[in-house]
Parts: C-alpha cells; sequence; structure tokens
C-alpha cells in the first residue's frame, strides 16, 4: 500500500533496530541506529501471522521482519543493503521528472539539495555496517546447508 508518511527516495534516516531485531541473527553486529540506501514508496500493513517486526524508522514502521514459513526462515527488510548510494542518486535522477510532477519534491532546487544530503551521507558510509544484513544472512544459510 502506498505509505502514509512519505516516501524513501535513494535513502531511509534513522532506521531504529528493536529490542526483538538486536537479538535476531540478521541484524548481529549492526549498529542500532543507521542510515541505508532505500527506495519505496510503499509500507507493509499487515505482517504475516508469527511475524516479528525487527526495525522501523519515522517513514515505514515494518524496515525489518522476520518470520517462518513451514520449514523456511524469512526475512524481510523494506531498504537496499545491497545498493550503493551513488546507484540510488542514479535512479533517482531518472525518475526526477516524475517526482517532481507528482510533488515528491517542490521544484528541481528541492530534488537537487536532497540528492547533496545523499552524497552527504555516502561520505559517512561505514561499509561494514551497511552490508551487516547481507554477510549475516549469507552466514545464517551457510549453517543450513
Amino acid at each position: 500500500m502506498p505509505a502514509k508518511n512519505g516516501a524513501h527516495i535513494g535513502i531511509a534516516s534513522n532506521v531504529k533496530v528493536n529490542s526483538e531485531g538486536q537479538k535476531n541473527l540478521i541484524y548481529r553486529n549492526k549498529k542500532i541506529n543507521f542510515s541505508t540506501p532505500a527506495f519505496n514508496f510503499d509500507e507493509v500493513f499487515e505482517m504475516p501471522e508469527g511475524a516479528t517486526l525487527l526495525a522501523s524508522d519515522d517513514v515505514n514502521r515494518v524496515m525489518g521482519v522476520y518470520f517462518k514459513s513451514r520449514d523456511s526462515e524469512i526475512w524481510g527488510i523494506q531498504y537496499h543493503p545491497d545498493y550503493e548510494y551513488s546507484q540510488m542518486v542514479s535512479l533517482s535522477n531518472e525518475r526526477k521528472d516524475r517526482m517532481i510532477a507528482n510533488k515528491n519534491f517542490k521544484d528541481e532546487n528541492d530534488f537537487q539539495n536532497h540528492m547533496n544530503f545523499i552524497k552527504d551521507e555516502d561520505k559517512k558510509l561505514d561499509f561494514e555496517n551497511r552490508t551487516c544484513e547481507i554477510r549475516n544472512w549469507l552466514d545464517i544459510i551457510k549453517l543450513d546447508s
């Protein structure tokens, strides 16, 4: 469903791993608060039965979730630890006119300010922390093999 609190356009700022997330293997060694590449206009409004909320931010209540389905363990994240901020800037530039027309940005200047914010965040990037979920997931599936 469309997100009620806006969109993640290139970045999700101040994502918070909750107490359940801190116990979950996907967030092992992850900072409790982080920014990450993200691009979504939607939001999870209904979680699967038995799902555990792991992380949230001011835009999306569900940024990280864990649940089991039959014999499978499933982790869902509403961001992209597998992308670089430069990819988010490129994707944003491709969609700029449509996002300005849809009032995601007031004008070209507002859009450029947001792109500059993402580029500034990229300079502060902690690669190990940004990619932590991927490494953890690979470790988890190795254990299951």
